[in-house]
């Protein structure tokens, strides 16, 4: 094989910039700061972050890593996970710092200044700076489930919010949102019925943790069943966004609609971004061939917790 097309790089994933033939990590910046223009064939430069742009009511949040930050009401924000300076799984300070029995790179599955939100550091008696950061809004008022660390008899299961908070809901919906619980896996999604009729994306955050954490890559956590799924085995309209799919769309005389999840995104990658995607409905002419092969679901009925 021809050297030189052994070692071209046409381009690189976030976070990373070409450097000669290889793909080279995005520079971290001092805290204060975050680095801009990391791209492309450029290493970029650190850059001071704008505190003094947010209105009174306002603070600057996830300032840092290959961010500026966004200005958000100081009343939406928590203190965000404390992350390891270390990421090695095997790590203990990896395994012990604000995740439970679980590491940053098993959760996120991926570099801490890639995510939006900036990590607090750990106090160690030698910082001269407020190693605290906060950020929001969350649902269940924390970044990940995997914070909470409360026990079910003598183990402590892998919790999900059962909602996300999106720029689509009211400021009503997202303080509600705020307020909801983390729960384990098998009840995400069950432990409350009337949030089926309260938000019109219920069950939307049991997605995220416990398909990350107890699914393989590429598959996700179908809270309806309880169980590890395919994205093109996902059948059942509870896990559709109701504005997705309104309720005079999804009536189908003795059956369930029969349904797809388009852009569906499984385990295996950055955490905040697995989802079920956009609930479609396969009998339009447009979707038909995304459901080959799939029959129509039985009428079910929603499990009592």
């Amino acid at each position: 094989m021809d050297e030189t097309k052994k070692n071209f790089v046409c381009g690189c994933e976030y976070g990373k910039y070409v450097l000669g033939t290889k793909c080279v990590k995005c520079e971290s910046c001092n805290h204060g700061k975050y680095r801009r223009g990391c791209e492309l064939g450029q290493a970029g430069e650190c850059v001071r972050c704008n505190f003094e742009q947010c209105r009174t009511g306002q603070s600057l949040a996830g300032c840092g890593g290959l961010h500026a930050g966004k200005c958000k009401n100081t009343k939406d924000l928590v203190r965000t996970p404390t992350c390891p300076v270390k990421q090695e799984f095997s790590s203990l300070q990896s395994r012990s710092a604000g995740f439970g029995s679980y590491d940053f790179t098993s959760i996120f599955k991926a570099e801490p200044e890639i995510l939006e939100f900036r990590c607090s550091e750990i106090c160690d008696g030698t910082k001269t700076f407020n190693s605290v950061e906060y950020d929001g809004p969350y649902a269940c008022n924390m970044a990940t489930c995997v914070e909470d660390v409360t026990e079910e008899g003598n183990m402590v299961p892998v919790r999900a919010c059962p909602v996300v908070i999106t720029l689509a809901d009211s400021e009503k919906t997202k303080q509600d949102k705020r307020k909801e619980k983390c729960v384990s896996c098998t009840k995400c999604g069950h432990n409350n019925l009337e949030g089926v009729n309260v938000y019109d994306d219920w069950g939307s955050g049991c997605a995220r943790e416990c398909s990350q954490l107890l699914c393989d890559a590429g598959m996700v956590w179908d809270w309806t069943r309880k169980r590890c799924s395919t994205c093109d085995a996902l059948t059942d309209e509870r896990l559709c966004n109701k504005r997705h799919l309104s309720t005079s769309e999804v009536s189908v005389t003795g059956n369930l609609p029969l349904l797809f999840f388009e852009n569906c995104k499984g385990a295996g990658g950055n955490l905040l971004e697995i989802s079920y995607g956009t609930c479609k409905r396969c009998d339009s002419i447009s979707n038909i061939l995304a459901c080959v092969g799939q029959n129509f679901p039985a009428s079910v009925k929603v499990e009592e917790a």
